[in-house]
């Protein structure tokens, strides 16, 4: 597995929605900027601004509003750079997605993946009942510590070695609808709740 150069300290604090995604710091005013899960760009090219994600509790939210915190840094310096060459490979097509390391792919996933669970822990798992809690927990999303340290190899410097997710990029028949040219499913498997 790749080896974090120096994780003492760096990501101490908890993962919650008011912190960047990335660095987990509570960002000081004017330093603030809103992260869109799904890039602007994946949103345009696939016709998804008006589109909906169905959540974990069932209710759909529309792309365009599902955003995360990240600090200005953070956005700018680490962020930015892997949104542009996952943007600029897909413009290009199959072969170079296919040249995009294994590395930046991950961290691209990793960032969607984990900026969805950050929404769900600032939306209420029942609109209607405030009391109800939310749809995913503080707690729960520490589960997910792994995730957001692979994350951060867009800050830090690791080294070389096999990773601990698989990505496979395959050749598909496009269809000529944009519309259909893009699905995402996770796959959460225990995420079950009774609600009363």
């Amino acid at each position: 597995m790749a080896q974090f150069e120096d994780l003492t300290g760096t990501l101490n604090a908890s993962m919650r929605p008011e912190a960047c995604i990335l660095c987990r710091n509570v960002p000081p005013e004017g330093e603030s900027t809103l992260e869109h899960v799904f890039p602007k760009w994946l949103q345009h090219r696939f016709k998804l601004w008006n589109a909906t994600l169905t959540l974990l509790n069932g209710t759909g939210i529309p792309y365009r509003y599902l955003t995360v915190t990240a600090c200005r840094k953070c956005n700018s310096e680490y962020l930015s750079p892997i949104e542009d060459a996952v943007s600029a490979a897909v413009a290009a097509g199959y072969d170079a997605v296919r040249r995009l390391s294994h590395l930046l792919l991950t961290q691209w996933l990793s960032k969607i993946f984990l900026g969805i669970l950050l929404k769900e822990c600032s939306l209420r798992i029942v609109r209607s009942k405030p009391d109800a809690g939310f749809i995913f927990t503080s707690d729960e999303m520490e589960q997910y510590n792994l995730l957001s340290y692979w994350l951060n190899t867009c800050r830090w410097r690791v080294s070389d070695g096999p990773s601990p997710s698989s990505i496979i990029v395959c050749r598909a028949k496009v269809p000529p609808d944009v519309k259909n040219q893009f699905d995402f499913r996770d796959s959460l498997q225990v995420f079950r709740r009774v609600i009363e």
